[in-house]
């Protein structure tokens, strides 16, 4: 179940530093202007993949998978965040996680299951 309420130092993180691009997503997105790869793998060792990646894929109708390393407990995306996972997520073609409790929480936290065509890796 989502949290209603989030503290208010990650609030005020989230408005200062969460609307602006990464970098990386501004450079990958020069890299598509040069020409449509057959599949974007989207991999940043992280819970959720950047939204903006998610994005730009879906915009220039790229084909996508995403690999989930790791999550915890502590991170939650915030409303707007969960909202853009609920619709971008189903558009790839498979979602990877490295175990089933990791593809739960992530479900948890954004507040919907993944289509069964999404995967799961066994961890190690």
């Amino acid at each position: 179940m989502r949290r209603a309420e989030y503290p208010l130092w990650w609030r005020a993180w989230k408005k200062t530093f969460a609307r602006n691009r990464r970098p990386a997503d501004v450079e990958v997105a020069k890299f598509l202007t040069t020409g449509l790869p057959a599949l974007v793998v989207i991999s940043d060792a992280a819970a959720t993949p950047p939204i903006g990646l998610l994005e730009e894929c879906v915009a220039r109708e790229l084909p996508f998978v995403t690999i989930s390393q790791s999550n915890s407990e502590y991170f939650w995306p915030d409303d707007s965040a969960a909202a853009g996972y609920r619709r971008l997520m189903p558009a790839a073609r498979r979602c990877y996680f490295v175990s089933k409790a990791n593809q739960r929480l992530f479900e948890n936290q954004i507040g919907c299951e993944l289509p069964e065509r999404g995967d799961y890796l066994e961890s190690l």
